[in-house]
């Protein structure tokens, strides 16, 4: 028999080269016998999909056996100059682990573990071992090689052929010297390595780029993390960031602020200047923009290098004049980097001094100074959104401000209210402003007399209409569905509400993104995300050349209704192109998935961390494109105000008192929507079109049979409780189990002997329901579920359907008019069984603890109302109902009771929906 031993991918390889990557090769050794994978050059995430064969001489003794796996960085990939190779990690398999098939091994992600006790090594290996029969045959693309000299891979040598399970990753490293214009740009030591490498490393196939294999069910799940955070009890490892930045890793950066200089020398004898800095540190370089004919230019630019890029021992910042030709070296600045002291805020930021200018034999340079400051921070530092980092050195500099991160504000909406009181056809003058004239419409002549005849006769038309117009901001501008609303609170300040809390978010990063393809034809590798919640929207930083992106930002939000949720989208970022940047528009920011959070769900004061899978529907069906990590904490500061809120009406009471047509109110949303799109798209960077409508779900309202089929689904699930209490009523009658129909019999008689014991044992029943739903309680927040939104068992034709846009595509008038009204009236009773859904499922909400406040609160009116049912008479009971219900309309009130509005606040399922 033969073991084979499936390499697959490694993740967040350490870095062993000077562009910041490494050349990866796997090599496995098993009893003698030595096997290795083609390098695969300047990738930190390698993926390799090749089987390793390896002779068993014995069978019986392979469960004895070790197989030792350990991945190397080939230091003359690319055409380098160096030989040899450096160690990465390793990893021991017992030959016990090996599967008896294919079909049944099992993927191992195994920790690469070190060699030696102070071996730098990270990253994770991702392998599958099983055997074969002698006479199988393996399709490995390596051929093995049974000597202890293991070849190298030659850099002329073509990569295997890509598969649909593929994965192609982007490659971040050396640039070729065509980049250097650029704001950041990869200093290359020699010119024919970085030929190599181009040769090395085409774009990938477009076959490659937008399809993912199909995903196992499990793999749509929650994957609960702990990550070395601050915010986690316990937790002692490394340095605490700051008090705001305590649910997100710490990230060291270098930054230089290059302020300004003065007294700079003339370069010729012109006596003209076109001055600009040079930021050197190893192989990267950051350039400010040219000043002309300034001998004291003023830049005001931060430069960002992040820990992992710190190559070098010795950070060089350069004064150079553009010139024509040649850029000539004025002067330069160096500082070794052990001397740069650190800074965490809340201290106030560094501040700048003058350095004097040196030639490269570190002589002064007559009168010329620098001024700058240079200090190790965090991404807490107030300039990291701003700041020129350096893996956003292979876009043009206009792309660069769609990098940045962001905090947008949508502007305060109310509604215009219009009162038409009454008309007049006279020519009497009424002296009130509520008056407004009406005037005919012009018409355009060329007869200046024809002209004269129509304005005299126009100046005797004296029509007017009486309105009373005025703004109406007692009212809550809805801009997204009701059912995900992030914000009840009416326009006018006055009569918002306090503050009952602080959400935190905490975004960590994402893995296992796919590339996708942009509208100029080409694969991207910049993921970013947005989160919304209430008029407060945040853009993370764009993360380039990274198919696992680590963002560790964090960003707070007041919270005022805990019945709200929270959106979070991750996009890909299509505007980095010289193609996007030139026309201004650029191609749409590709969607890659969207995840829904209610505050209500999650528990006070408690830190939750996992990877929720970022999952998209299309055409072709259900893709997961990869998953987020998050943190999240909800923290009450106003205990009693939070409770007292489950009492109080959800929307303002304008909402109640005048309430707007649905019909209108949809229309009045759509306009809130274009409002919001086109003030979010004037900012810089400007949150696009699609960002917009993908986090406000524009289309949530359109027919889809999908859709139906999940509210169909919803209800028939609630009624299936009604069909269990059937069966077991039934199976009373029967006599199934005898003991349990003679304690119903028992029961029965009690409540019938003692009629007042009825209210009492109901309310009794619910309190122990949810007492021992407790210990079942659910302990991570809803997701998307991917069987109840139906989207596994969609058909093709549904898809075909729910992607038609609307007005749909049909080429026969009469067709496409019947086709339209019939989306649009299944539309409405799409709305309306997910509303009866929705009502059923909070019923269930009562007592399943995912609300945790609301449940306590039910739990403790149950048990009240059973003590004071037990000592008032339940014809007492009854009459006091009666008389409440039937109370004269003088007596009642136009906004909704107290179970009402606790009612509309308990959680639903349609949070869980695609």
């Amino acid at each position: 028999m033969k073991v084979a031993v499936e390499v697959l991918e490694a993740q967040e390889l350490m870095l062993k080269d000077g562009g910041g990557t490494a050349s990866a090769f796997v090599e496995v050794d098993f009893d003698g016998q030595r096997r290795r994978t083609r390098t695969k050059p300047y990738d930190l995430n390698p993926f390799w999909n090749e089987v390793l064969l390896f002779d068993v001489a014995d069978p019986l003794d392979l469960p004895s056996r070790t197989i030792h796996v350990a991945v190397y960085h080939d230091r003359s990939a690319g055409g380098g100059y160096q030989q040899g190779r450096s160690f990465l990690g390793r990893v021991r398999l017992s030959g016990s682990s090996v599967a008896p098939s294919r079909a049944e091994a099992a993927l191992q992600v195994c920790s690469l573990g070190r060699r030696r006790f102070f071996s730098r090594v990270r990253g994770d290996l991702s392998l599958r071992l099983f055997a074969l029969p002698t006479s199988s045959k393996a399709s490995s693309s390596h051929v093995p090689s049974t000597s202890t000299t293991v070849p190298e891979t030659h850099p002329s040598e073509k990569p295997p052929p890509a598969t649909k399970n593929s994965k192609v990753f982007h490659t971040v490293g050396f640039e070729p010297a065509r980049t250097r214009t650029k704001e950041f740009t990869s200093m290359e030591q020699n010119h024919s390595r970085s030929h190599h490498f181009r040769a090395e490393a085409p774009p990938p196939p477009p076959a490659m780029r937008m399809e993912a294999p199909p995903q196992p069910k499990s793999d749509y799940g929650l994957k609960e993390t702990q990550p070395p955070v601050a915010a986690r009890r316990g937790y002692r490892g490394g340095a605490k960031i700051s008090n705001t930045y305590d649910l997100v890793e710490q990230m060291e950066y270098l930054f230089v602020h290059i302020v300004k200089a003065r007294n700079l020398p003339a370069m010729d004898i012109t006596g003209s200047l076109d001055p600009y800095v040079e930021v050197r540190l190893g192989n990267f370089v950051g350039k400010t923009k040219h000043v002309e004919q300034n001998r004291n230019p003023e830049w005001d630019q931060v430069f960002a290098f992040s820990k992992e890029q710190l190559q070098a021992d010795r950070l060089e910042v350069w004064m150079k004049d553009r010139d024509v030709l040649r850029d000539g070296l004025v002067g330069k600045v160096s500082l070794p980097l052990v001397e740069v002291p650190w800074r965490l805020p809340p201290d106030s930021p560094l501040a700048p001094q003058w350095y004097r200018l040196e030639d490269e034999r570190r002589e002064e340079v007559g009168r010329g100074q620098l001024m700058m400051a240079v200090w190790k921070g965090s991404q807490a530092d107030e300039a990291y959104p701003e700041a020129w980092h350096s893996d956003a050195h292979a876009i043009p500099l206009e792309a660069v401000r769609h990098t940045r991160s962001k905090v947008y504000f949508t502007p305060r909406l109310c509604y215009l209210r219009v009162h038409a009181i009454a008309a007049q056809a006279d020519h009497r003058r009424i002296m009130q402003a509520q008056w407004f004239d009406l005037s005919k419409p012009t018409f355009f002549s060329e007869d200046a007399a024809a002209a004269s005849e129509e304005r005299r006769r126009e100046s005797k038309f004296s029509s007017k209409l009486h309105l009373r117009i005025f703004y109406d901001a007692g009212y809550h501008v809805i801009d997204e569905p009701i059912q995900y609303s992030s914000d009840f609170q009416p326009s006018s300040k006055p009569l918002r509400r306090q503050s009952i809390g602080i959400l935190e978010l905490g975004i960590l990063g994402a893995k296992d993104l796919v590339l996708m393809k942009s509208g100029n034809g080409g694969a991207t590798t910049g993921a970013y995300c947005v989160a919304k919640y209430g008029p407060k929207w945040v853009r993370t930083r764009t993360l380039l050349g990274s198919l696992s992106p680590k963002w560790n930002e964090q960003y707070t939000w007041d919270v005022f209704d805990p019945c709200t949720v929270l959106t979070i989208a991750v996009f890909d970022n299509c505007q980095l192109h010289h193609n996007a940047t030139k026309n201004g528009n650029g191609s749409k920011d590709q969607r890659i998935g969207k995840i829904r959070i209610r505050l209500s769900t999650l528990e006070t004061n408690k830190l939750y961390t996992h990877y929720y899978p970022l999952l998209s529907l299309q055409p072709s069906g259900l893709k997961k494109i990869g998953e987020l990590h998050l943190a999240i904490r909800f923290t009450c500061t106003a205990w009693t105000n939070m409770v007292t809120l489950y009492t109080k009406p959800m929307f303002p009471k304008m909402h109640y008192v005048k309430p707007i047509p649905v019909i209108q109110m949809n229309y009045l949303r759509t306009q809130a929507m274009g409002v919001v799109m086109s003030r979010l798209g004037r900012a810089e960077p400007p949150l696009r079109r699609e960002v917009v409508e993908y986090v406000l779900d524009v289309g949530s309202h359109l027919f889809s049979v999908r859709r139906s089929k999940t509210n169909f689904g919803r209800v028939v699930l609630l009624l299936s409780g009604v069909t269990v209490v059937a069966r077991w009523f039934d199976g009373i009658r029967n006599w199934k189990n005898p003991a349990t129909t003679i304690l119903v019999h028992a029961l029965f008689l009690i409540l019938m002997f003692y009629p007042s014991l009825i209210l009492p044992t109901v309310f009794l029943y619910l309190l122990a329901i949810g007492a021992w739903n407790y210990g079942s309680r659910p302990t991570e927040p809803p997701h998307m579920d991917t069987e109840l939104s139906c989207a596994e068992s969609v058909t093709t034709e549904d898809l075909d359907e729910e992607f038609d846009p609307f007005v749909t595509r049909r080429s026969i008038e009469v067709v496409r008019r019947r086709y339209d009204r019939l989306r649009s009236v299944a539309g409405r009773v799409q709305e309306l069984v997910g509303f009866l859904a929705t009502q059923g499922e909070r019923v269930q909400g009562l007592l399943s603890w995912r609300d945790t406040r609301a449940t306590a609160i039910f739990i403790v009116f149950s048990a009240i109302l059973a003590v004071v049912f037990y000592a008032t008479p339940i014809r007492m009971v009854l009459v006091l109902v009666g008389l409440y219900v039937l109370r004269h309309p003088r007596f009642r009130s136009k906004m909704p009771s107290v179970p009402y509005n606790f009612f509309r606040r308990l959680p639903a399922r349609s949070d869980m929906l695609l």
